[in-house]
């Protein structure tokens, strides 16, 4: 156990008062020498403050809530690690609160209700809120939104990849590529149920569907299970990979487009099993951009999100708006095509 301000008031022979505000660097009368003796039975101690109980007594905390789901997915690591490092740089601690599926309820784990935190950071769907998990308290914290667009809300932040933009990019290099001319042209992911949800977000299937309706081009889709552990996700295109290549070339999609780099990686390894081709046969493209996605023998084309940035500007609104800058800020940041060897 560390010692407390009281123990180093004794051995210091003043007041606890004067040891917590010399030790918080406030202004105190007492003497340079008084003030070292204090510091250095405190270093020598291995004295700890008391950071909630500081925090309140100024005000704030300096912790921030990060809520992240879906942490099984190596993209969602990704955004925690980064957005955790520049909160720090920043001087903020990190009360994380993470669900292992990106449906997560937040509220159902929460340990963020009845926290004081000075600000958060959600990856949330658009029909999400910090509300459901801080309650009446969401009033009086300023929230960043990460991931989904939600310009509907003009009163709320968020920072968002441009995941429609991101679902053109894929249909203009499949076009580009030829492949609409040598057969048809799959997406390959989760059904769009329910309302809310999904039906607010301008997603890469509609950006690639649209693209090709464009131009005359139709495609055909290919459901994937409603899941989200990364096994599952991977087993899926596992799964559709192997069926894909059962059918004889007439009825196969030449090109493939998939929800994401696991869904994808899972399909390269079905098709290879299958004793396909890829791109010959089939090709292949993700969404997410992970570096996994590199280190297959032919690496893995996909869309790559800027997640550094959306991190930072995540972070940099976050802390503008704790310092009473009120102004909602929407960023939708654009994706890049990352080509590789699977088209």
């Amino acid at each position: 156990m560390s010692i407390t301000l009281k123990s180093i008031a004794e051995i210091t022979q003043v007041s606890v008062s004067t040891v917590s505000r010399v030790l918080s660097g406030a202004s105190v009368r007492v003497s340079p020498e008084k003030r070292a003796e204090i510091e250095r039975v405190a270093a020598t101690k291995g004295y700890q403050p008391n950071r909630l109980a500081r925090g309140l007594w100024r005000g704030r905390t300096d912790t921030i809530g990060l809520l992240i789901s879906g942490l099984r997915n190596p993209f969602f690591v990704e955004i925690l690690e980064i957005a955790e490092q520049f909160l720090s740089e920043s001087g903020y601690q990190v009360l994380l609160e993470a669900t292992p599926s990106v449906r997560g309820n937040y509220h159902t784990h929460s340990r963020l209700r009845g926290w004081p935190v000075d600000g958060a950071l959600i990856w949330a769907y658009p029909n999400q809120s910090i509300a459901d998990v801080l309650g009446e308290a969401a009033r009086e914290v300023p929230v960043v939104y990460l991931g989904y667009e939600r310009f509907d809300d003009p009163a709320t932040s968020f920072v968002a990849n441009d995941l429609y933009h991101g679902g053109e990019l894929v249909a203009q290099h499949l076009l580009e590529r030829g492949y609409a001319e040598q057969g048809s042209l799959a997406y390959v992911g989760p059904q769009r149920v329910g309302q809310g949800t999904f039906q607010r977000i301008r997603e890469r299937d509609e950006g690639f569907r649209d693209y090709c309706a464009a131009r005359g081009v139709t495609t055909q889709f290919i459901e994937t299970p409603a899941t989200e552990s990364i096994e599952d996700l991977r087993a899926d295109g596992l799964a559709i990979g192997e069926m894909l290549g059962k059918l004889p070339p007439s009825q196969r999609p030449r090109a493939v487009f998939c929800v994401n780099d696991l869904v994808a990686i899972g399909l390269y390894c079905g098709v290879q099993r299958a004793k396909l081709h890829v791109p010959d046969d089939i090709a292949i493209v993700g969404f997410d951009g992970l570096r996994e996605g590199q280190y297959l023998e032919k690496p893995l084309t996909s869309v790559g999100l800027a997640v550094e940035e959306l991190c930072r500007n995540a972070v940099n609104i976050l802390i503008r708006q704790m310092r009473g800058e009120n102004e909602p800020t929407q960023v939708c940041l654009p994706p890049k095509l990352l080509p590789g060897g699977t088209t």
